[in-house]
């Protein structure tokens, strides 16, 4: 722990040497929660992508009750994921579970296409509007026909979810009238007509009952 406290300390006027950075990775199979912490906040500041993977599988055996531990390997991954260039093979690297909730604090479209591909694949069973809001938001303009075609899969046929998720994505578009990208023009105008559609124009659509449930008189009215 010590040493990896000095090399901690240290880091902010030089890199760390590559020995130090083989320590740390090591260190992250020591059974002490301590070293672990200081190992995975060493390897956050001064690792690679490639180190991303091996911190993730940590999560799991945490101790629940170590949230110390948790978190410093939650900021350690975000801080290796914000410092990807965009073409590295990270991004297209299968996306686990335990990486969903991370990157709500990735502010990039790589992240957004991750997200996508999670939610596609059915990998999340929880907070999946929270994630389509994040990944809508930060999508480009060529992700958003997945933006859409992951919210109609998640919706399903429920066109209460239908309207509620096409208006999370409009809001994270910050979408206002005539001014609504064209994918969620679409949907949009797919819903309101499959909605319209179920309507009976023939029938009375208001009608005035009195307080005993009979039919309200009519009264003809002469205009003045």
């Amino acid at each position: 722990v010590a040493a990896l406290r000095l090399a901690g300390a240290d880091i902010d006027r030089k890199q760390l040497s590559p020995r130090m950075l083989t320590l740390a990775r090591a260190a992250l199979a020591d059974e002490n929660a301590h070293v672990k912490r200081e190992a995975s906040e060493l390897i956050g500041r001064q690792g690679d992508s490639h180190d991303i993977a091996h911190l993730l599988t940590l999560l799991p055996r945490v101790d629940p009750e170590d949230s110390v531990l948790r978190q410093t390997i939650r900021i350690a991954v975000a801080s290796l994921i914000r410092r990807s260039a965009p073409d590295d093979e990270f991004w297209s690297m299968p996306a686990s579970p335990d990486i969903a909730s991370i990157l709500l604090g990735i502010q990039r479209h790589e992240a957004s296409a991750m997200l996508l591909r999670l939610l596609a694949e059915r990998h999340v069973a929880s907070g999946r509007d929270a994630l389509l809001a994040h990944a809508a938001k930060y999508a480009g303009p060529e992700s958003l026909e997945a933006c859409v075609r992951v919210a109609r899969e998640i919706s399903g046929d429920d066109r209460g979810k239908q309207f509620a998720l096409l208006d999370v994505l409009c809001n994270s578009q910050n979408a206002r009238p005539g001014n609504v990208p064209q994918p969620l023009r679409r949907w949009a105008l797919g819903l309101v007509s499959a909605e319209l559609s179920g309507v009976d124009v023939s029938a009375k659509l208001i009608g005035w009952t009195t307080d005993d449930g009979g039919d309200w008189l009519r009264e003809k009215r002469r205009l003045r």
